[in-house]
């Protein structure tokens, strides 16, 4: 339904700009038209005249000049839509005249209001020249009761008039009676100040002292009513120099610690408007804790070693150690600043904390802070500092001093772009100073390298530790957030920027991938990829198990082949009839063993099972060749001859050596088995 609506809009945009634009049309009326004849050295020139064209007609247009003469002369000439000249051979030297403009175009006309003049009254004199300046020494007499205050040094500063000079031709047009107006300003300055009524130099009584200001000058020949001249070239001039005023910003660079021995002492160069002469020196008092007192003048002419003075910063590098007190000024040709006590830094003092914020950009460093619960006592101001993270000392370093009731302050300044910067705020007390915060900002974030050193610290069957390095401050590129940790491709770990390892728990035996970014405002950096592989470290028990029971089982299998005749380790003829072992106490003696033993594997209780020693021996009173022994079945027939070799074994358990006489020998052990002889 908004359809219908559309063509309704475009109607009254194109009636919109239909009444809002200008229509072609007659042209509007031109101001009443300014005219002069110019100074023109040896002969006089055409008259001059201006005006403005009024609104633009939007079509080609037409303007002309038209004048009219007492003398009965007239005419007209072509000109632009500002200006047109009446040629000199035109118009007569005295002769009152009557001037308008013209405009036409196919639309219509219009027509200027008339001016008149007498040709000799718009005659421009030459233009004045300024010749030279020069200060002028004022003596000004005053009283100051010092005394009165319980002081006798005194100082008072009294900057020297500046004067200036010019000349004008006004002889040559056939007047002497001039007066002229001088435009002046600082070269700071776009404004000019105008004074009036003079005659041929001016005098500035309270110019800024060394500064440089700019002068022009104009002049009229014929007494007040006559044209000006046109205004003259900028004529500049300084004014002379004064003793210095106010006294310098002393600061210091200790890098990151607070001791003395490593602080550089700093100044900032004094603007020219407070120096009011040309810097010729420094002077660096040093008051050391013996008692002693070094002063050191710096001249500016020959800076170098420890004094150098760049990008309106001043340094001077001696050793502070041992130095209880620190003062700084600067002189000129008429006189020095009062000295400039350094605020040292002091540890140990008692400082409330406080809230420490900093905003930072390319052009500015937005700092703030809260006011302590309590004021800090004898407090006399703060100190906003920042330092370039990477740089030498004194350098990428700056300072401002913040009154003690303010709360916030803001650096102006070009701050490189993904850069680090340490801000610390100062508490300054008489002669010291003491950190109350510190952060690090950055201007403007961007995305961080990859994370250095990234590798498997500890590896086990289903974790791992993984470990890393912080990425240096100089290049970061930005507040480090988090550290991103992906596991497999799948699995994310957002880590603190605090922690510099993880630990990976839960993993499968295999091989595993982890890769590792870091993250700051500005989004995560390149990743870093490490590849480790787990195993279970019980696996060899499937081997292991295995064969033990197969050394476990052989015995058995043994016994049990006995029994079921399978002689491999006997001759066949001893296995026909043979006792059935399952008889035997020995067998289930060794059954329990063969338990026991299981039990021991299984379970870790058992440390010290009992296991039966078996010692083989040959017998020394039977010889086999000799005396052949024949073996009594159980129901007392003999089955047979054991062989013509045999050895005797005898077992030692815990209950002693096996007898006839023992009632818990069966049969079979006494058939069988080795007896006491």
């Amino acid at each position: 339904m908004a359809w219908p609506r559309v063509p309704c809009l475009l109607l009254i945009l194109l009636l919109l700009l239909q009444t809002c634009l200008p229509q072609p049309g007659p042209p509007s009326p031109p101001s009443v038209p300014q005219c002069h004849i110019p100074y023109t050295e040896g002969q006089q020139a055409g008259i001059h005249c201006f005006w403005e064209p009024g609104q633009d007609p939007q079509i080609p247009t037409s303007y002309r000049l038209r004048w009219n003469s007492t003398e009965g002369g007239s005419g007209f000439v072509e000109c632009t839509n500002v200006s047109g000249v009446i040629p000199r051979d035109l118009y007569s030297s005295y002769s009152y005249m009557t001037v308008l403009v013209r405009a036409e175009n196919q639309h219509g006309s219009a027509k200027s209001k008339t001016a008149e003049f007498n040709t000799g009254d718009i005659k421009k004199p030459p233009t004045p020249e300024i010749t030279h300046h020069c200060p002028q020494p004022l003596d000004i007499y005053w009283t100051l009761q010092c005394n009165d205050l319980g002081s006798s040094d005194q100082h008072c500063d009294c900057p020297q008039p500046l004067e200036i000079y010019w000349t004008l031709q006004c002889n040559d047009l056939g007047s002497s009676d001039q007066h002229c107006e001088v435009q002046y300003r600082t070269q700071d300055q776009q404004g000019w100040t105008q004074e009036d009524q003079l005659l041929s130099n001016f005098l500035l009584l309270t110019p800024r002292p060394y500064t440089v200001y700019e002068f022009q000058v104009r002049c009229a020949c014929d007494g007040p009513e006559a044209l000006m001249s046109d205004w003259s070239s900028v004529y500049t001039a300084q004014s002379s120099e004064s003793a210095p005023v106010k006294a310098l910003d002393v600061w210091s660079d200790c890098g990151v610690t607070s001791e003395l021995s490593q602080c550089a002492l700093m100044w900032k160069e004094m603007p020219t408007w407070l120096v009011q002469g040309k810097v010729l020196g420094y002077v660096v008092t040093l008051s050391h804790s013996n008692g002693t007192v070094e002063v050191v003048n710096m001249s500016t002419s020959e800076p170098g070693g420890l004094f150098v003075c760049q990008e309106k910063r001043c340094r001077f590098t001696p050793s502070l150690q041992g130095v209880s007190g620190v003062d700084v000024s600067v002189y000129n040709s008429q006189g020095a600043t009062k000295p400039a006590p350094l605020a040292l830094p002091t540890l140990g003092l008692q400082v409330p904390e406080l809230s420490f914020t900093v905003n930072l950009d390319i052009l500015s460093l937005n700092v703030s802070w809260s006011l302590p619960p309590q004021p800090i006592e004898n407090m006399q101001e703060y100190v906003v500092q920042y330092k370039q993270v990477g740089h030498p000392p004194t350098q990428g370093f700056d300072w401002i001093k913040v009154h003690q009731k303010n709360t916030s302050i803001i650096l102006r300044g070009d701050f490189e772009k993904h850069t680090a910067y340490n801000v610390s705020l100062f508490a300054v007390f008489i002669n010291s100073s003491c950190l109350l915060g510190s952060t690090i900002g950055y201007s403007l974030h961007g995305l961080p390298p990859k994370v250095p050193e990234f590798n498997v610290q500890q590896i086990a069957d289903s974790n791992v530790t993984l470990s890393w390095q912080h990425i240096s401050l100089t290049q970061r590129k930005g507040l480090i957030l988090l550290y991103q940790l992906v596991l497999n491709n799948f699995t994310v770990y957002n880590v603190s920027a605090d922690q510099s390892s993880f630990h990976l728990l839960g993993l499968t035996p295999g091989h595993h991938q982890v890769w590792i970014r870091a993250g700051t405002k500005a989004g995560l950096g390149p990743s870093e990829t490490i590849s480790f592989s787990t195993k279970n470290s019980h696996g060899y028990l499937r081997y292991l198990l295995p064969l033990i029971l197969i050394l476990i089982m052989l015995p058995l299998v043994i016994i049990l082949s006995i029994q079921m005749k399978t002689c491999f380790l006997v001759p066949e003829w001893c296995c026909e009839k043979g006792p059935d072992p399952s008889n035997s106490n020995l067998f289930q003696q060794m059954k329990l063993q063969f338990n026991s033993s299981l039990t021991a594997i299984c379970s870790p209780l058992e440390s010290n099972p009992k296991i039966s020693e078996l010692e083989v021996v040959e017998n020394p009173f039977w010889d086999a060749k000799a005396c052949p022994r024949k073996r009594s079945s159980p129901d007392g027939q003999t089955e047979g001859m054991l062989g013509e070799e045999s050895t005797h074994t005898r077992t030692d358990t815990e209950s002693g050596s096996l007898s006839e006489d023992d009632p818990f020998v069966s049969d079979y052990e006494k058939h069988f088995m080795p007896m006491d002889v």
